[in-house]
Formats: structure tokens, C-alpha cells, sequence
């Protein structure tokens, strides 16, 4: 059943936009995830701190620190199995800054939740 595609699993999403947060994170817990949410760079990593969080979906820019920096964070802990996947809606983006630091997905908006479920499922299977 897809009601259980992500049992076991626990996702982080940070973005600034409560209502694109609250849209992804309800959408990974009905497929069966633990979720935990963030509406900034500081926030996710105190969550990080303290859970064990199988994957992190971000927003790049965000007020206070950017998705970047979050990638940073996760991908600098060497005992880290955190995959990130990092979501932009901006065309001025590099890519390839991201792939330099571990970067595992990259989404652009708009984008269709199926997207960002296809790309959890590449990363949490790696």
C-alpha cells in the first residue's frame, strides 16, 4: 500500500512558506513517515540535534540561512546517513555548489508533489 511507502522513515522539511511545508510534510505523513518540520535554517538543525532524520527536504533561501548551509551541516557529520534534497525556485541557482557539498536531489519550482516523493524514494533507497 502506498499509505506505507515511508514506514520507518523520518523526514525533516524546512522551508519559510508554512503553507508549502505543511502541504509536503501531511503528504509524507500520510505515505507513513515520521515528519518533523522547520521555517528555518536554525530550527532544522536543532531538530537534527536531536532526532535521527533519515532525509531533509529544504527550501534554499530561506530569512536567517540558506538550504546550503543546511547541507553543509548535515554532509560535515561523519556519522551522518542524512540524505538532503534541496528545492528552488529560483533560476540563479547553481547546482553546482550543491553537488560540490553532497547535495543527493535537487527539485525546482513549481514542482508536483509526486517529484519530491520519487526523489525521497531515490535517496532513502541508496
Amino acid at each position: 500500500m502506498t499509505e506505507n511507502l515511508f514506514l520507518g522513515k523520518s523526514i525533516l522539511v524546512v522551508d519559510d512558506e508554512i503553507d508549502l511545508r505543511e502541504i509536503i510534510a501531511s503528504e509524507f505523513q500520510y505515505l507513513g513517515a515520521q515528519v518533523f518540520v522547520a521555517g528555518s535554517v536554525l530550527a532544522a538543525q536543532d531538530i537534527l540535534k536531536d532526532q535521527k532524520i533519515d532525509l531533509v527536504i529544504s527550501d534554499i533561501r530561506m530569512p536567517g540561512g540558506s538550504g546550503l548551509e543546511l547541507l553543509e551541516f548535515v554532509k560535515t557529520n561523519p556519522h551522518s546517513k542524512t540524505s538532503v534534497i534541496l528545492i528552488s525556485g529560483f533560476a540563479d541557482f547553481s547546482i553546482q555548489e550543491a553537488l560540490i557539498k553532497g547535495v543527493d536531489g535537487y527539485i525546482s519550482k513549481p514542482f508536483q508533489l509526486d517529484e519530491i516523493i520519487s526523489s525521497a524514494l531515490k535517496c532513502l533507497e541508496n
